[in-house]
C-alpha cells in the first residue's frame, strides 16, 4: 500500500533519509515516519502531523475522499521531499507517499485491564510522540523473543489513586491472530493516544510545556514468573522517567 524532529530520550533519532539528487534537484527520502493524518480545510489539503513538523500531504486526499482513511488515522510513512522544487514558501509538500496504519489504543485505568494471558515483552522503547493541538501519540516499539505469533496487542494502564508526583504507566501485551508453527524475534511497533490521559491526569509544566511518565512493561523472569520491568538502555540503566514535550 500506498516520517519536530524529535529525538526521544537519545533512544532513536527520527527522521532517517537519504539525499539523490536529480537533475539539479535536492530530494530527500524519508522513511518510518511517524504521522498522523489530518485535513487543514484552510489550503483545502491533507496533511501529516509528524514529529516536529507538518507536511501538506495532497496525495492522501484521495484515501481521505474514498474513505480508505480518515483524519486521526495513525501511520508510519515514507515519502521524498524534494527541497529544490517546492510549490510554497510556508509548507513543505511530500510527494510518491508509502503508508502502513499503526494499531492504537488509549490509556485505561489498572481496574479495566482486560488482558489476562501475558505475553512477556523483552524489551522496550519510545520510538516517537506525534503532537499537534489535540493530538497526543506515542509510538513505541516492542521487542518478544522466541513467539510462535507474529501480530500483537497492547494495553497501557494507570493507578487512578496514584499520588506520586510522576506518575506510572504499565503495559502489557497479549498475542493477536493465530500461533505460526514456528518461533520468531521481532519488533513490533503501536501507538498510544495520550490526550485524554494527560488533560485530565497530568501536570503540565508552564514553562516549558513538559510532562513527565514512568514506564514499565510486563515480562519473564528465568523462571517465567511475570514481574514488571522498566525502561532501560542497552547497559541496564534506568531511562525513566521520561519527559514529554507538548509543542
Amino acid at each position: 500500500m500506498k516520517k519536530l524532529f524529535f529525538l526521544f530520550l537519545g533512544i532513536l533519532i527520527l527522521g532517517l533519509s537519504g539525499c539523490n539528487r536529480n537533475k539539479g534537484d535536492e530530494i530527500v527520502y524519508y522513511h518510518d515516519i511517524p504521522a498522523v493524518l489530518g485535513y487543514d480545510y484552510s489550503l483545502n489539503q491533507a496533511v501529516l502531523f509528524t514529529p516536529g513538523k507538518t507536511y501538506l500531504a495532497p496525495e492522501m486526499g484521495d484515501y481521505l475522499y474514498y474513505g480508505y482513511l480518515a483524519e486521526g488515522d495513525v501511520l508510519m510513512t515514507y515519502f521524498y521531499l524534494n527541497l529544490t522544487r517546492q510549490p510554497s514558501k510556508d509548507f513543505q509538500t511530500v510527494t510518491n507517499i508509502d503508508w502502513t496504519i499503526v494499531d492504537s489504543a488509549s490509556p485505561i485505568e489498572e481496574s479495566n485491564s482486560a488482558i489476562n494471558e501475558i505475553v512477556p515483552v523483552d524489551s522496550m522503547f519510545c520510538y516517537a510522540f506525534v503532537h499537534h493541538d489535540k493530538i497526543n501519540f506515542l509510538y513505541a516499539g516492542f521487542y518478544h523473543k522466541d513467539t510462535y505469533y507474529r501480530t500483537f496487542d497492547y494495553e497501557m494502564t494507570y493507578d487512578d489513586n496514584e499520588t506520586n508526583a510522576i506518575p506510572t504507566l504499565s503495559i502489557r501485551a497479549k498475542n493477536k491472530g493465530d500461533a505460526s508453527k514456528t518461533k520468531a524475534s521481532f519488533w513490533w511497533v503501536y501507538a498510544f493516544d495520550m490526550d485524554e490521559y494527560i488533560e485530565n491526569k497530568l501536570v503540565v509544566n508552564p514553562v516549558d510545556s513538559t510532562v513527565k511518565v514512568n514506564f514499565r512493561f510486563m515480562s519473564k523472569d528465568s523462571d517465567g514468573n511475570d514481574i514488571w520491568k522498566e525502561l532501560q538502555d542497552s547497559k541496564g540503566k534506568s531511562l525513566n522517567p521520561i519527559t514529554i514535550t507538548l509543542k
